[in-house]
């Protein structure tokens, strides 16, 4: 039924169509553009700053693309506040790419239809927005999102994963994923890979949260790129998956703290072992990440990346040249089939 994408044969889908390879530019690989309240939250809770609005945004957005950003992957799948006219809206008004994401997330999040449906029901599902458009809006997909639980994938995201496997064979999407706090990336690449994929255009997200070395190093050597792009998002949190829907409240999240500082030995240590091809950066960032991160994402939004991580990276030594790969030369590399 699916047949192997012809090399040299695409071209790189945003919302407002399709651009060519070298105009991609310095790219935020993994991010949500669409702010939104995941979660319902208590109401004395104290914010350090408030949530990011659709405006604050556009400020920052217009900030970052004076230091050189070009294109921004929103990896917002379906079911989870996915809002194709909004992208297309901060992409005309600001002018930069804009690349949406059709797909879906972790099992909790999967809706009915989907959860019922087969490998090729779901792979013709994400081929319809790649090639025809997310609803009934004309503004096609032009990534695929998958996504695995902590610790585990379900049969249903598994499903998942190979179906966007088929789905890139056919059209030469690439496929960019969630792996819950840095677990499962190389099973979700195994799966990939036999189910078919071109491993050339995989990125494995949230690959910078896990403490080992040798994870990441798998999953490159397999061919995959690793994703850092929880960048500034030093604390966070899951709802815990046992609990998730009880009561929806900041008691039953697990709460995290990653500082920037061992993201950055993270990838000074890959770079030392030859591996600065294959790392792509980003920071996740969802309307929460503001108010909770009150002196990074809080402070800067979407222009932390550019603006302070960048020059983080350069005064621990990672040279211009090792950067340029990773925001520019790495995404232009992962989209381009020819």
């Amino acid at each position: 039924m699916y047949n192997t994408f012809k090399r040299g044969d695409s071209v790189i889908t945003t919302v407002r169509g399709s651009l060519k390879e070298e105009d991609l530019g310095i790219t935020m690989m993994h991010e949500h553009l669409v702010p939104h309240e995941r979660i319902p939250e208590p109401a004395a809770l104290n914010r350090f700053v408030e949530p990011l609005t659709v405006q604050v945004m556009i400020k920052q957005l217009e900030q970052a693309k004076r230091w050189g950003l070009c294109s921004i992957v929103d990896c917002t799948p379906y079911r989870l506040y996915r809002n194709p006219q909004t992208l297309l809206d901060i992409s005309t008004e600001v002018g930069v790419n804009v690349i949406a994401a059709t797909g879906f997330y972790t099992e909790r999040w999967i809706p009915a239809f989907a959860y019922r449906m087969t490998i090729d029901e779901i792979a013709a599902f994400m081929l319809r927005e790649l090639r025809e458009g997310i609803g009934d809006t004309g503004i096609r997909a032009g990534i695929i999102k998958v996504a695995s639980s902590k610790m585990q994938i379900s049969p249903v995201e598994e499903r998942v994963i190979r179906a966007a496997a088929r789905a890139h064979r056919e059209t030469g999407a690439p496929i960019t994923t969630h792996a819950t706090l840095g677990t499962m990336g190389v099973e979700q690449v195994q799966i990939l890979e036999e189910a078919g994929a071109d491993l050339q255009h995989v990125v494995i997200g949230h690959s910078g949260l896990n403490e080992s070395f040798s994870y990441c190093e798998k999953i490159i050597k397999q061919g995959a790129y690793v994703g850092f792009d929880t960048i500034g998002k030093e604390r966070f949190d899951y709802v815990r998956l046992s609990t998730a829907g009880v009561n929806r409240f900041a008691y039953e999240k697990e709460a995290y703290h990653i500082p920037d500082q061992r993201l950055i030995e993270r990838i000074m240590a890959l770079v030392e072992a030859g591996y600065g091809s294959r790392i792509v950066l980003s920071s996740d960032i969802t309307r929460n990440e503001a108010y909770i991160n009150p002196d990074t994402l809080g402070s800067w939004g979407y222009t932390y990346l550019l603006g302070s991580f960048v020059p983080s990276l350069k005064e621990a030594g990672i040279s211009e040249e090792v950067i340029n790969q990773m925001v520019l030369d790495n995404p232009q590399r992962l989209f381009t089939t020819s």
